[in-house]
């Protein structure tokens, strides 16, 4: 079970990127004008969303340490009691923050990746077709 269930952090589910369409069968070998623009705006709606998940995993870090400024003036608040409590939950909760954090990195970089060969397989057809 994650830290973020067990702790309490409500950290929202990383944006879904738009299915790469299929290339369609032929001597252009590429999407149609309708299915790109169906791709590719949905592609930057993506885009947007991602930038605003990824503002409010920094932002939960940047109040962090505004956490760790204020406690800091206590001396060695984290080693007993409360504090040591309230430091191990905000570790855990930091862990599965940073865990989410990466793998959503990953499959972000894959679906960039996608959009790029989408994208030259668009120019290709387009130069193809203009031969």
């Amino acid at each position: 079970m994650d830290a973020s269930v067990v702790y309490g952090l409500d950290l929202p589910d990383a944006p879904k990127a738009p299915d790469v369409p299929k290339p369609n069968t032929g001597p252009r070998n590429r999407p149609s004008d309708e299915s790109e623009t169906s791709y590719t705006d949905p592609f930057k709606t993506y885009l947007h969303q991602w930038v605003e998940w990824d503002n409010q995993v920094i932002d939960h870090f940047e109040a962090r340490c505004g956490i760790y400024a204020i406690r800091a003036s206590e001396t060695q608040w984290h080693l007993s009691g409360d504090g040591r409590r309230e430091y191990l939950t905000c570790w855990l909760q930091d862990f599965d923050v940073l865990r989410t954090w990466y793998n959503a990195h990953k499959v972000h970089g894959q679906r960039v990746a996608e959009y790029k060969e989408h994208l030259a397989r668009m120019s290709l057809g387009e130069s193809e077709g203009r031969k």
